[in-house]
């Protein structure tokens, strides 16, 4: 596609007013435009600030002046690093308030963001007042620990999330809720690549595998997630102590072991 092609493409997707230019095409989960360029996908204000301005500096990412989410108006938005952008949120009342004390319920978009920061040597207690949650939680994030309450369902779990932390994978988040009509979760999920895992307490022991309460629930959970795209990983707690579950994760995620 040319540049000429790509602008006309996106320029169908605005919605001009006389002050902001909204974005009416895809959205991300945190609520900023979407959009695809050279085979990614990234914030639709991205890609109207670099149109306009050129690619942007290692580093930096871009902040909207008007505070409108879905605006794409290139004199509507800025570059500024990842500190300047949380200490906007503050400044202008955007960034979570309230004493949570380490419960609040963020999304997996927000603990997505959360690990970014994290990578980049934001300090926790800077995220942790940004976002409106206490340090602890912060911590927990940092070391893939359920954001929502507090501590992993099992230690199988939070073994396979620390081998993954201590290995540099990111990407993932946990406890996300794959179907909008269901409760159902997955332990661990790679929202992009489409990638989950399950940790079973089950073990492998006389050439078959114990398994743990529910397994025969678990059969529709599964089926509709093969349905909807997903491979799911699923792994006893014996293959995370090996290394097993690690090896094949990576293999699964495209990750050199």
């Amino acid at each position: 596609m040319t540049d000429n092609e790509f602008l006309r493409k996106f320029g169908s997707r605005i919605k001009r007013s006389l002050y902001c230019w909204e974005w009416t095409g895809g959205r991300t989960g945190n609520g900023y435009g979407a959009c695809r360029v050279d085979g990614k996908n990234i914030g639709a204000h991205i890609a109207s600030y670099v149109a306009a301005n050129g690619p942007l500096a290692p580093g930096m990412c871009v902040m909207h002046v008007c505070d409108n989410p879905l605006c794409v108006r290139p004199d509507h938005l800025e570059a500024g690093t990842d500190a300047d952008n949380m200490n906007d949120k503050t400044r202008k009342g955007r960034a979570a308030s309230g004493e949570r004390n380490g419960r609040a319920k963020l999304s997996e978009a927000q603990v997505a963001e959360i690990r970014g920061l994290l990578k980049k040597g934001i300090a926790k207690r800077v995220i942790a007042r940004t976002y409106g949650v206490s340090d602890t939680l912060i911590r927990y994030i940092s070391v893939g620990k359920n954001w929502s309450e507090g501590k992993p369902k099992s230690p199988g779990e939070e073994m396979l999330c620390e081998l993954m932390t201590s290995k540099g994978i990111d990407g993932w988040c946990r406890e996300y809720k794959f179907c909008p009509d269901r409760k159902w979760r997955f332990d661990v999920a790679f929202v992009e690549k489409k990638v989950a895992v399950e940790v079973e307490g089950g073990t492998f022991s006389g050439g078959r595998h114990t398994r743990g309460t529910g397994f025969a629930a678990d059969c529709e959970k599964y089926s509709t997630a093969a349905v909807m795209g997903w491979r799911v990983l699923r792994f006893t707690t014996d293959q995370v102590k090996s290394g097993m579950a690690l090896r094949m994760l990576q293999q699964a995620i495209g990750r050199a072991a």
